[in-house]
């Protein structure tokens, strides 16, 4: 490790706690001698080092052959959320909140990096233990959370296991880093949530850091607050752009540029570290950068295709020789498969597997070694990081699921959306699609999923308080009041029910909707001082919950929400849109109609919903 020694600081962390993880293994193990103290150190001391190792150097889109150390190339991201402003947090900053801690940002925000940043910190600066897991490869393993990381410390070595790790981490003194929580299955995430709900209260000397995309209802797990990624300034896009090993006279001629007017109209671009490396790379190869994001990833697809030197442009030879449209076709399919299944690491066999399938699906063939060799080298959307393959990053995943949706015939379409729309509000493939076929988007999902949303609560024209009872009541389970938010309608994270999984994915939907229309979601209004509520509930709490029978029986409660919550200025902006979309749509039709000279009356229009 070029910038990174952790035999340096491993020892002085294991010798800070080694006499609380011997003293913990007495009760699980008849040897109590000074043999199992120092073989259990050396247990530890071998995890922080591979640990170490391992996430202090990493490949990206910009380094792929050869991994790159983090203190190199990381640029240190902003926190933040309604009360707090963390600027270049390190580990101390974290630490100093003595509770649990979930980190939101969208896909390439920098969380995964961060973490692993976080990582090497503590190992620098602190005496606490830390646990990093990949909750990914936990699912794939099909383990809890705890057996997971009993088998990474390899315990059975000294003939210890789980239940010796629980009374241990009851001592505190471990840190635990949880990446990715938005890449786990909907049905693994609430098993895993629960999990490390009651972890983190089992455990609460313990410090937990966990990271995933925003959309996720952490609301509901106790005690945990809620930190998002600030997007990048100016100075911190060009900060990034400065530490890249990457041709400097293009970094020179990107930057002035930056200083221009490139960030200011592409500023949304530049906010993301990844998308921030991707358009340095289409800088290169094509001097120009698209507004929208679905030609943004489709010019970075192109450009990782066609690699140019500091000579001349050539395209990089490939073993299969298919056109870039084929190579595209194929991914599509591949990466629909892969989407669809929530796998973004395979192994070889299970790669080519699906690369088979997937050119079945895309009706093209080709020999599939020779396919794997140039994703990787020619196409450059996969990485190898020893016996493993996986995404350039999972967005280009979500890039090419959403062009095979958007070229799919209608019933595919309709089949695919109610698929997707399970991670409508966590990932940008509905997005994605929007962007390249808005009327498909449109007419297959906004429309029905308005017309029935608009139905269900009895909405005629006027949002009364009954209808928005009924809102309540049938998208909701409660009522939460925070101290740093006023009052809310959460979701119970841990609920399974059928009703429940429906709320979910309405929420997911609606949140989408809002998205994509730009409908304003912040809190705006004067903050609930509650009089009533608070006599029923322990005032200590930092979040209070009531069912919606319970809260909205009380006049105060109903009324600051007809008149102050983000909730109703949300419902009206989504009725309105609901007159807007059909009206927009009568007209297309007229005017599809008028061009073709039939008589509205005698046309048919097909229905289009689903």
């Amino acid at each position: 490790m070029s910038d990174f020694e952790a035999g340096k600081f491993v020892g002085d962390i294991i010798a800070a706690n080694a006499e609380g993880l011997f003293q913990a293994s007495k009760k699980f193990i008849s040897d109590k001698g000074s043999q199992i103290k120092a073989r259990l150190s050396n247990t530890f001391v071998d995890y922080l080092t591979i640990i170490g190792r391992k996430y202090s150097s990493t490949k990206t889109i910009i380094y792929r052959d050869t991994p790159q150390s983090i203190k190199k190339f990381y640029e240190p991201i902003d926190l933040y959320n309604d009360k707090i402003n963390l600027a270049t947090p390190k580990i101390a900053d974290i630490l100093f909140f003595n509770c649990p801690v979930v980190i939101t940002g969208t896909g390439g925000s920098g969380k995964s990096t961060f973490l692993k940043y976080l990582l090497l910190d503590t190992i620098e600066t602190t005496n606490l233990i830390p646990i990093f897991v990949e909750l990914r490869v936990v699912e794939q393993e099909q383990k809890s959370l705890i057996e997971y990381i009993s088998n990474s410390l390899q315990l059975h070595k000294v003939d210890l296991g789980s239940e010796y790790l629980k009374y241990a981490f009851e001592s505190g003194n471990f840190l635990f880093l949880l990446d990715g929580f938005d890449e786990l299955s909907q049905d693994y995430a609430r098993r895993l949530s629960v999990e490390i709900d009651n972890m983190s209260q089992l455990y609460s000397k313990c410090t937990f850091i966990l990271t995933s995309r925003p959309g996720q209802d952490f609301i509901s797990w106790s005690n945990f607050i809620e930190l998002k990624t600030k997007p990048l300034t100016l100075v911190k896009s060009i900060s990034l752009i400065d530490r890249l090993n990457f041709d400097e006279d293009i970094k020179e001629k990107f930057i002035d540029e930056l200083k221009g007017k490139l960030y200011e109209s592409h500023q949304s671009f530049f906010e993301n570290p990844l998308l921030l490396s991707i358009m340095l790379l289409t800088y290169r190869d094509s001097a120009s950068i698209p507004s929208e994001l679905h030609n943004f990833y489709a010019l970075a697809f192109e450009a990782l295709y066609y690699r140019h030197d500091a000579s001349k442009t050539f395209k990089r030879p490939t073993l299969t020789n298919l056109p870039v449209d084929k190579g595209k076709d194929i991914m599509s399919s591949f990466s629909l498969i892969t989407y669809l299944n929530n796998n973004t690491i395979f192994t070889s066999f299970q790669l080519k597997k699906l690369l088979v399938t997937a050119m079945q699906l895309s009706s093209c063939e080709c020999d599939v070694d020779e396919l794997i060799s140039d994703l990787l080298r020619a196409y450059c959307m996969l990485l190898q990081d020893g016996l493993k393959y996986q995404y350039t990053h999972r967005s280009f995943q979500e890039y090419f699921a959403a062009c095979y949706l958007v070229a799919a015939d209608d019933a595919a379409q309709i089949k695919l959306i109610k698929q997707f729309c399970q991670k409508a509000d966590t990932d940008i493939t509905l997005q994605l699609a929007y962007g390249m076929n808005p009327k498909m988007i449109e007419e297959k999902l906004v429309i029905p999923f308005l017309k029935d949303f608009k139905k269900n609560i009895g909405y005629t024209g006027d949002l009364t308080k009954e209808v928005f009872i009924r809102f309540a009541k049938h998208y909701f389970t409660n009522v939460s009041i925070h101290s740093h938010m006023g009052l809310s309608i959460p979701l119970a994270g841990s609920k399974s029910s059928a009703s429940a999984l429906g709320q979910r994915l309405n929420l997911s939907i609606t949140r989408f909707i809002l998205s994509i229309y730009n409908i304003d979601t912040k809190f705006n209004g004067k903050p609930y001082e509650p009089t009533e509520l608070i006599k029923l509930r322990d005032t200590k709490a930092r979040r209070m919950e009531f069912s919606i029978d319970e809260a909205f029986a009380m006049p105060e409660v109903l009324n600051w929400f007809m008149q102050h919550s983000v909730e109703v200025r949300i419902l009206s902006e989504l009725m309105n849109l609901e007159v807007q979309l059909n009206e927009k749509s009568k007209k297309n039709a007229e005017l599809f109609d008028s061009l073709l000279n039939i008589k509205p009356t005698v046309r048919k229009r097909n229905n289009l919903k689903s």
